[in-house]
């Protein structure tokens, strides 16, 4: 079943206050605000940017009697601090945010409905470059969300955020590895030639994991082979983790980062045998779903030994 450049978010450790925890209705008072945020937001987070390295921690608590937020952090090692609360005069809830290296940012929040909190923000590094604009905050789950910013390098850029304390799979997580349960017929191509194999998984009793069994013919041996394996949220690491160990000796070990459309982005790394040797393989897999009965992985940046090989296109589709 095994089968990037980072981008500096500046936007991240100030953006997230005014748009989780608001409601649907722009009347909501001062003191609504508050007592919504004062609810949600004290406690640390955990930031991931879009290709699921971890970006920064935040940690948040109540401060001002109650009436606003603040919270240090780290940006990549660097220190950070924000501070939030309510403009009178405006009307609207603010944010600033500030960097050791003199980096700064403001945020408005401008409207909240349907799950979905918009607003204009403007940001500027520390060595002067502006970016403004708008941005929004796609809520996920009660333990995470989807942040979308203007980006200082240009165009815009997303991160996530997910509860450091907590423990239970987040219900987008969840819901997306729970599409593997089922019974699948696959085949795998690699310059020219394809295999194919079979694949089911189950959720365990408790819903906390999957499990997986595979046989046919192995895309990396060429030899018939067959496997099992599990997969599930590593609460600590805030993201999906994988173990498989094969009938011949072959073990992997995955990371999957399971991004807001449902597509999976996937590092692997393992061991095999190979003509009696034992071999190290690696590579980086994207899944995608073009429907609930179909899912396809591209094993891209595959090495054998630290050589690089071609690439391997997988299409599994649902047995009826």
């Amino acid at each position: 079943m095994i089968v990037k450049p980072r981008i500096r978010s500046r936007l991240l450790a100030f953006v997230a206050f005014g748009v989780f925890c608001l409601g649907s209705s722009s009347s909501l008072s001062a003191g609504e605000l508050a007592e919504r945020i004062m609810g949600y937001f004290p406690g640390k987070w955990i930031i991931k940017t879009a290709d699921g390295d971890v970006g920064g921690e935040v940690e948040w608590s109540r401060v001002a009697g109650g009436k606003a937020v603040s919270g240090s952090g780290k940006q990549e090692g660097q220190p950070s601090f924000s501070m939030a609360g309510w403009d009178a005069e405006k009307e609207l809830w603010i944010h600033n945010w500030f960097e050791s290296d003199g980096t700064h940012g403001y945020l408005e929040v401008e409207s909240f409905a349907d799950g979905v909190y918009k607003g204009k923000a403007v940001i500027t590094s520390g060595d002067g470059k502006v970016a403004s604009g708008p941005w929004q905050n796609k809520i996920l789950d009660k333990n995470s969300f989807e942040i979308t910013t203007p980006s200082i390098q240009g165009g815009i850029e997303k991160s996530y955020w997910f509860r450091a304390d907590a423990n239970e799979t987040p219900r987008h997580v969840k819901d997306a590895i729970g599409r593997l349960v089922g019974e699948w017929s696959c085949e795998t191509t690699v310059d020219g030639e394809t295999v194919k194999w079979e694949l089911e998984c189950q959720w365990s009793p408790d819903e906390s994991s999957i499990t997986y069994n595979w046989s046919g013919t192995d895309i990396v041996t060429g030899q018939t082979n067959s496997g099992s394996g599990i997969l599930g949220w590593d609460a600590v690491k805030q993201l999906v983790v994988e173990l498989e160990i094969d009938a011949d000796g072959s073990t992997y070990r995955s990371t999957h980062h399971i991004l807001e459309n449902g597509d999976w982005t996937s590092p692997t790394k393992g061991s095999t045998i190979i003509d009696g040797k034992r071999v190290h393989v690696e590579s980086h897999r994207v899944f995608t779903w073009p429907s609930n009965d179909e899912w396809r992985g591209r094993d891209t940046k595959r090495m054998i030994d630290g050589v690089p090989v071609e690439e391997t296109t997988t299409v599994c589709k649902r047995k009826n």
